[in-house]
């Protein structure tokens, strides 16, 4: 087997080559990913494009492997198309990829085995686990897919806030689930039309199986991965994701077709901004705190934390969302206010924003995703950390 060129220039090569080679240009392959320019030139700024969709160039390299057409990334419904999909059995206690967004190992070999058997964008079906921390709807029925990258780390690394704390209380019973793989989007099964696992999956599902199952996950025989199609879906949101999508039940044929970005929504739900400088806010919820949560709050704010091109837009979106009434955002802090420049590239912004969460956490209380109730001296303390993580950022994190 040759060693892969890894010489200086590697990268922007192997993207040229796959474009020209499966597309027909650079161009042609902005547009089947959706992509834009920025305003910057195409050939300089396709590798960051890259990584923001695949995570990395070698996972570029390994989704094109056998062409365009059985690109995983590029189409979900590719992965059914498989004479052998692969797509993962396994059981959770509940399906919240906005909370908790990767498919989860005990056992690190298990999962680097799974990575040596896929390519990335594969799938993982996820049912309910019988255990009494499963919500009684959902015990031992379908409750979501994921479509996986091939980017691994420590389970915490992919966890927003919420889901960050229900690990640590289960940490105190069990160390399992310490080793993830980054989930990259979601669809939930909504409970009513989910059928339940032993119906759908009677060749690869053993109701005496469920620890090994759970543990290792299991392959659907090929047969069990097509019934997929015969799904109803509801496109969810995954923490730290590019997109956040309408919750609108679709059949699977529609719900897995490629995603694409587009402006934002003006229905009270978010879709991806375009790539590229990004600045750092926080917002605050301007109204009566304790009636909002329905307990006093001892005069800590309601905010939320997170990079836009645009704060000022970002706050009127989710304004848009509010019914008319006595509660609003505002904007709280912004580096656009302070006059900074923006964070380039964004993931420098993410960056900053992903360690004011973590402060968070610590020091404040999780009301969800990016949402936090904290005292105004966490944060200012916390905006003065995630706008020096920022400007530290150097693209090895």
């Amino acid at each position: 087997m040759s060693t892969p060129d890894r010489s200086p220039g590697w990268d922007k090569r192997a993207v040229n080559r796959i474009a020209k080679e499966q597309y027909g240009g650079l161009r042609a392959m902005f547009d089947a990913h959706g992509w834009s320019t920025d305003g910057r030139v195409i050939s300089q700024i396709a590798p960051t494009k890259v990584v923001g969709t695949y995570r990395s160039i070698e996972a570029f390299e390994l989704a094109h492997a056998y062409g365009r057409d059985r690109n995983f990334i590029l189409d979900p419904l590719a992965v059914l198309r498989e004479p052998e999909p692969k797509v993962l059995l396994t059981s959770y206690f509940g399906f919240t990829p906005w909370d908790w967004p990767c498919l989860t190992f005990t056992d690190e070999s298990r999962r680097d085995t799974i990575l040596a058997e896929t390519r990335p964008g594969f799938l993982a079906l996820i049912y309910g686990s019988t255990s009494k921390e499963t919500p009684e709807s959902q015990r031992g029925k379908l409750m979501g897919i994921y479509q996986c990258s091939h980017r691994v780390g420590p389970t915490d690394q992919f966890l927003s806030p919420a889901g960050l704390q229900r690990k640590r209380a289960v940490e105190r019973k069990t160390s399992s689930w310490a080793n993830a793989i980054e989930a990259i989007r979601a669809w939930s099964i909504p409970p009513d039309v989910a059928p339940f696992v032993a119906d759908f999956a009677p060749i690869t599902y053993d109701p005496s199986a469920g620890t090994p199952i759970s543990r290792y996950g299991r392959w659907l025989a090929p047969e069990e991965a097509r019934k997929i199609l015969e799904l109803d879906l509801v496109p969810e949101p995954t923490f730290w994701g590019s997109e956040v999508v309408e919750s609108a039940l679709a059949p699977a044929r529609e719900a897995l077709k490629p995603s694409r970005p587009g402006p934002v929504s003006q229905s009270g739900y978010f879709v991806a901004e375009a790539e590229g400088p990004k600045h750092l806010y926080i917002l605050q919820l301007v109204g009566n705190a304790d009636d909002f949560l329905g307990r006093s709050i001892d005069g800590q704010l309601i905010i939320k934390v997170g990079f836009s091109r645009s704060p000022d837009s970002r706050c009127r979106a989710h304004n848009s969302a509010l019914p008319r009434g006595a509660f609003t955002w505002k904007v709280l802090k912004s580096s656009l206010i302070e006059g900074r420049e923006p964070f380039a590239p964004s993931h420098a912004a993410k960056y900053g924003e992903q360690q004011m969460i973590e402060v968070l956490v610590d020091r404040g209380d999780s009301l969800g995703g990016e949402f936090f109730l904290a005292s105004e001296k966490v944060i200012e303390e916390v905006w003065a950390m995630g706008l020096q993580a920022a400007q530290g950022w150097k693209g090895s994190q």
